[in-house]
């Protein structure tokens, strides 16, 4: 693979138009309700509660068939891992315990989770089956264990380690013989693990004193890669179903990017003033945020006509749009 690193490069700046409202459901999540909960909206529009209950929500993450949801659920403090059924309507809590657990993953089949609990007074990373049973603690240092993520490749799991809270490291466990390894640079804070579609690479960003750094850790080559560098603030993105194109919300603008693990990253287009980008599952649209009136308000783009549609007009914020 070829190391392609991007410095301020030249963008199309895509003017904002209006449609009609989209046709595929979304969910979402709001504080209408005064805390973060998770929400529907219809192909017409209109927006309803998901959960029949008044408790925190965060870190929602569809199944690979995007028919089950796993988050995160604060009820008097605590938090605890829960899946929702996006066909039948059902709930399961996955971890129950008065643990904290979050940031759940799905393993690649859907069949399995992995997330992280304090159930050991320490911050580990533990699988389980969708249903809390085969419950297995991966990691046991003392050091605090973060955002699990599947191999695509392989069966192991990968995730943040720190031992002073503040700088963070990735590192591998082999799920069969135990064996595990660190696998990335040391030093500044590191976020959101991905899966890059269709290859067996896994994206983060690195964040610095000086300098933020969109990174990616090859498993054929058990490299990593800075795909691109900047001093400006880079706080959220999402790959394209079809692992081809990447939206990376940088300095308050959405920037997006063709992607090949030949040739690395080749600029678009760029949509001004959006962040927290959600590409929908045909790959034809995105969804992202936008402040309208000091309030995030949920957007569409399709990436055909060009044409933007604002999707909601509340006056509490709107984000975590997940297309399914």
């Amino acid at each position: 693979m070829k190391q392609l690193l991007l410095l301020c490069l030249p963008f199309l700046i895509l003017a904002s138009c209006t449609s009609d409202k989209g046709k595929d459901p979304i969910l979402l999540i709001t504080k209408e309700t005064g805390i973060e909960q998770l929400y529907k909206m219809n192909g017409k529009g209109n927006i309803e509660p998901l959960l029949n209950d008044s408790v925190k929500i965060s870190k929602p993450m569809l199944s690979p068939d995007r028919t089950k949801l796993a988050y995160m659920s604060e009820d008097f403090g605590n938090w605890d891992v829960y899946i929702y059924d996006l066909e039948s309507g059902e709930t399961v809590n996955v971890t129950n315990s008065p643990a904290i657990e979050g940031f759940p993953a799905w393993s690649p089949n859907g069949n399995k989770l992995a997330f992280m609990s304090s159930a050991e007074n320490n911050r580990d990373i533990y699988t389980s089956n969708l249903d809390g049973s085969n419950l297995v603690r991966i990691t046991t240092k003392e050091s605090i264990e973060s955002e699990p993520l599947w191999s695509p490749s392989k069966k192991e799991a990968l995730y943040f380690k720190s031992t002073d809270g503040r700088f963070e490291t990735l590192y591998r466990k082999d799920l069969e013989s135990g064996q595990m390894s660190e696998i990335g640079l040391r030093g500044g804070a590191r976020n959101s693990l991905r899966i890059v579609p269709g290859e067996k690479q896994i994206s983060y960003i690195q964040n610095e004193p000086n300098k933020n750094s969109f990174m990616l850790f090859d498993e054929n080559e058990m490299k990593n890669y800075s795909l691109y560098e900047t001093s400006s603030r880079m706080s959220s993105y999402d790959w394209s179903p079809d692992g081809k194109q990447v939206a990376i919300a940088i300095n308050g603008q959405l920037e997006v990017y063709d992607y090949s693990s030949e040739n690395g990253l080749g600029p678009k287009f760029v949509i001004e003033n959006a962040a927290y980008p959600a590409w929908a599952k045909s790959g034809k649209s995105i969804y992202y945020n936008k402040r309208i009136d000091g309030v995030l308000q949920i957007f569409k783009r399709n990436l055909e006509s060009k044409k933007e549609e604002q999707l909601t007009n509340s006056t509490f914020d709107s984000t975590d749009a997940l297309p399914y």
